[in-house]
C-alpha cells in the first residue's frame, strides 16, 4: 500500500510543560523532557494519544482507527495489532541556532503553585515548582499515512488546542499549522555492498530504539546495546509475506540466509563486544599512566586470562594489579596498538498509561523505557547462498523501517543503507597450541534431549575430538523469550552463551567454521577462531593494547548561526545579552569592593550603603540616579552628614567614577555594589 508523510508545525502560544517524570530536588518538582542537547521536545507518544482521541470526533470508524493506530494487547497478547502510522517527536524548529549559541537554558523558567484549603488559606506543604518552556514553534512528522487517512489526520491535528501539564489552567495553548504532505526521503547508499552473496549494511537510528533484554514488563528493564539479527529477519519476513512472495519460506525458514547482529560503528569499523578473556587492572585510568610500567606486569595494559601462567597469577605482583574483566562496551580491534572502546549512553524516559474516560494518567500505570540513542550508527551483514536471495533481501532491507518495542510513536525508527565496513576478524598468525573460540554473537547449543545447554562439547563446534578447558574459558550466559508477532505468542526460550565469551579447547582435531550451534538465521552462532586480538606473550600481556592519549587538536572555527530572525530567537538573544551584562556587572562589583573596602573601614557606612541601595532601586536610568546621588544640591552624597564623610579620602569621586563606567546598567550595578559593601562593612566591624 502506498503511503506518504505528513509534516506539520506545532506553535505554542503560552508556556508549556511535557513532563519527564523527573525532579530537581529542592529546585523544581517537575522537569521538562529534554533531548541529549538539552532542548525541549514533544514526545511522539503524546501527539499520538491526542490525535487518536481527536480522530473519534472526525467521523472515522473504530476499525480504521485500530488499523492506523494499532490495537492494545488483550490477555497474553492475542489480537494485538501494530498501527500503520508512526509519530515522530516534535522538535524545536530553531534547534541549530539555539544549540550553537549555547542558549538552551533561556528556553526554560519556573512557575510556582500551591493548593488552597477550604478556609481560603494555602495548604501546608503544598507549594510546587514546575519547569516550563517559553512559547516556541516545533516541527514534527507522521509517517505511513495512507490516502484515506490523510484528511482525517489533518482535521484531528487542527482540533488539538492545548497539551501537556496544566492545559486546563492556561499552560500548553497550541495550534497545528502548515500541515502538508512531503515527499518520501530516498537515501543514496554511501558505498555499494560487498560482492558475492555477503551483504553489508549501515543502520542509523532515526529515533531512540528499545530492544528489551527480557520479555517481562515487571521490575527494571534494560535495553540491549546491539540490534539482534532477528529484527532484520523480521523486516524481510514482513515485506515478503506482505507481497505474497513465494520465496519467503525459503529465505526465512530454510536457514540458508543468516542475518547478523548490528554492532556500534567506529569510523568504518564494525566493533566487537569486549572479550570476556581480556582483563584490565582496576582503576586503570589513562593509558598513558606509566606507573609500574617497568615491572613484569604493567598496570596500564590489557591481559589475556588463558595466557597467564598459574604461578604468575598467584604471585603477589599480579595480585596487586586486581584485574577485572571487560564485561561491557564494544571495541575496535583494527589497530593492535590503538584499541578503542566505543561506549553507548542509553537514555531513560518515564511514561504513564492514559485513561481516556477520566482524561488523565492511569493510577499505578507508570513505567520506564531505556533506549538506544537517536543518531547511533551500527553495522551488520547478511549472508545469502544465491544471488537471487541476496537481491530479494537487499530490496526488503533498504530504506526506513521500524524495529523494537513501542515502534508506532517516538521509538524504533531506523534507516538501512548498504555500506562496505571493515571487520575485526583477523586470525592469529602463530600456530596455536590450544584452540581459542571467541563468540562474536550469542551461541545456542542443544543437548541430546533437545534442551538448551550452557555446557557444549567439542563436537558442538564441528570438531572430531577435543576437550573444553573450562578453567581457562570465560563464559557468560543469557536467557530470554522471543516474541513472535505473526503468531502473537512467545517462542521457545533462547538460553545460551553470551557474545564476548571465550572458549578454550585442548587437543582439538578438525576445523571450526564461522557458524556453530542453532538459530543461525536469527544472528546466533557466529564465532571467530583464534582471533588475533586474544594473542599474548608468555606473561599474559595482550598484543592488542589501548590507545595512548592523542594530542589535543585545535578546534576549527565554525561560523555560528546568529540568534535573530523571529520572536523566539530575539527573546533568547535578549536573555543571553542580559545574562552576559549581569556577569560583567558582578565581576566589576567584586573587583571594586576588593580594591576599595578599606576606604570605608572603621566608619559607620553600612546604613548609608543601605540608603544608596534604596535610592538606586527607585531610579530606572543613569540620569535619574546621578541626580539623586551626585548632581543636585539635594543629592544624597552632596549634603548633610553624608557629604562630609564622602568628601574624605576621595570616596565620592571614586564611587561616582565607577558608576559612570557602568552607567549602561547603572541601577543593577549600584544595587549590587551597595548590598555587597554593606555586607562587607558589617563583617569588618564584627572583627
Amino acid at each position: 500500500m502506498e503511503s506518504s508523510t505528513i509534516q506539520y508545525k506545532l506553535a505554542f502560544h503560552s508556556d508549556w510543560h511535557c513532563g519527564s517524570g523527573l525532579s530537581a530536588g529542592a529546585d523544581a518538582d517537575a522537569l521538562v523532557v529534554k533531548d541529549a542537547d538539552g532542548l525541549p521536545f514533544v514526545p511522539g507518544k503524546t501527539i499520538k494519544g491526542l490525535v487518536r482521541e481527536a480522530m473519534t470526533y472526525c467521523g472515522v470508524d473504530d476499525e480504521a482507527i485500530k488499523a492506523a493506530f494499532g490495537a492494545p494487547s488483550p490477555d497474553k497478547g492475542e489480537g494485538a495489532r501494530s498501527g500503520q502510522l508512526f509519530f515522530g517527536n516534535a522538535t524545536l524548529s530553531d534547534a541549530k541556532a539555539v544549540k550553537e549559541n549555547g542558549a538552551q537554558r533561556f528556553l526554560y523558567r519556573q512557575i510556582a503553585n500551591t493548593a488552597i484549603g477550604e478556609n481560603g488559606v494555602a495548604k501546608d506543604h503544598s507549594l510546587r515548582k514546575t519547569e516550563v518552556v517559553v512559547p516556541c514553534e516545533l516541527t514534527g512528522r507522521i509517517l505511513g499515512v495512507s490516502e484515506e487517512m490523510r484528511l482525517p489526520l489533518e482535521k484531528a491535528l487542527k482540533l488539538i488546542k492545548n497539551m501537556g501539564l496544566g492545559r486546563n489552567r492556561g499552560l500548553g495553548r497550541c495550534s497545528y499549522c502548515d500541515i502538508e504532505e512531503v515527499a518520501q526521503e530516498k537515501s543514496e547508499p554511501q558505498t555499494a555492498q560487498a560482492g558475492g552473496t555477503l551483504l553489508k549494511y549501515q543502520c542509523v537510528l532515526k529515533s531512540d530504539v528499545i530492544i528489551n533484554q527480557k520479555a517481562q514488563t515487571e521490575g527494571p528493564n534494560k535495553t540491549l546495546d546491539f540490534i539482534p539479527g532477528a529484527c532484520f529477519m523480521g523486516i524481510v519476513a514482513g515485506a515478503l509475506y506482505a507481497r505474497g512472495n513465494g520465496s519467503a519460506t525459503e529465505i526465512i525458514h530454510s536457514g540458508k540466509v543468516k542475518f547478523g547482529d548490528a554492532h556500534p560503528a567506529h569510523g568504518n569499523v564494525r566493533t566487537l563486544r569486549g572479550p570476556a578473556a581480556m582483563f584490565s587492572p582496576k582503576l586503570m585510568g589513562d593509558a598513558d599512566n606509566e606507573k609500574n610500567d617497568g615491572g613484569r606486569f604493567p598496570n596500564n595494559k590489557y591481559y589475556i586470562h588463558h595466557r597467564i601462567a598459574s604461578a604468575d597469577m598467584m604471585s603477589g605482583e599480579m595480585r596487586r594489579l586486581q584485574l577485572k574483566q571487560l564485561r561491557t562496551g564494544f571495541y575496535d580491534f583494527s589497530d593492535k596498538e590503538s584499541v578503542c572502546k566505543v561506549g553507548i549512553s542509553t537514555r531513560f524516559a518515564i511514561k504513564s498509561a492514559y485513561d481516556s474516560d477520566t482524561r488523565r494518567s492511569k493510577d499505578e500505570q507508570m513505567f520506564g523505557y531505556e533506549s538506544l540513542p537517536q543518531g547511533l550508527r551500527m553495522y551488520f551483514s547478511v549472508e545469502c547462498e544465491t544471488e537471487e536471495e541476496a537481491r530479494l533481501v537487499d530490496t526488503c532491507l533498504r530504506g526506513v523501517h521500524r524495529v523494537g518495542r513501542s515502534r508506532s510513536a517516538q521509538y524504533g525508527l531506523v534507516e538501512i543503507t548498504p555500506f562496505d565496513f571493515v571487520t575485526c576478524d583477523k586470525r592469529s598468525d602463530g600456530e596455536a597450541v590450544e584452540l581459542v573460540i571467541y563468540a562474536e554473537s550469542r551461541l545456542i547449543f542443544l543437548d541430546k534431549w533437545g534442551q538448551c545447554t550452557y555446557q557444549p562439547e567439542a563436537a558442538d563446534f564441528g570438531l572430531e575430538s577435543g576437550e573444553i578447558a573450562w578453567e581457562k574459558s570465560q563464559i557468560r550466559t543469557f536467557q530470554y523469550s522471543p516474541w513472535n508477532y505473526k503468531r502473537q505468542c512467545f517462542d521457545t526460550d533462547r538460553c545460551g552463551i553470551e557474545k564476548g565469551s571465550v572458549i578454550v579447547i585442548r587437543n582439538a582435531k578438525g576445523n571450526v567454521g564461522s557458524h556453530v550451534g542453532y538459530y543461525q538465521s536469527e544472528g546466533f552462532g557466529r564465532v571467530i577462531v583464534n582471533p588475533a586480538f586474544l594473542s599474548a606473550d608468555e606473561l599474559g600481556v595482550a598484543e592488542y593494547q589501548p590507545a595512548k592519549s592523542a594530542p589535543i587538536e585545535e578546534k576549527q572555527c565554525v561560523a555560528t548561526v546568529r540568534l535573530e530572525g523571529n520572536a523566539l530567537l530575539d527573546y533568547l538573544a535578549a536573555q543571553k545579552q542580559k545574562e552576559e551584562a549581569e556577569q560583567e556587572i558582578y565581576k566589576n562589583v567584586n573587583e571594586w569592593v576588593e580594591d576599595n573596602v578599606t576606604f570605608f573601614k572603621g566608619e559607620n557606612f553600612a546604613s548609608q550603603w543601605g540608603t544608596i541601595r534604596s535610592l538606586a532601586m527607585q531610579c530606572p536610568d543613569w540620569e535619574t540616579l546621578n541626580e539623586k546621588l551626585f548632581s543636585s544640591e539635594d543629592g544624597y552624597l552632596c549634603h548633610g552628614v553624608a557629604k562630609e564623610k564622602w568628601q574624605e579620602r576621595g570616596r565620592k569621586e571614586k564611587f561616582q567614577r565607577v558608576c559612570e563606567e557602568n552607567k549602561s546598567n547603572a541601577q543593577l550595578f549600584v544595587v549590587n555594589l551597595a548590598a555587597e559593601m554593606a555586607k562587607r562593612i558589617r563583617k569588618e566591624e564584627k572583627k
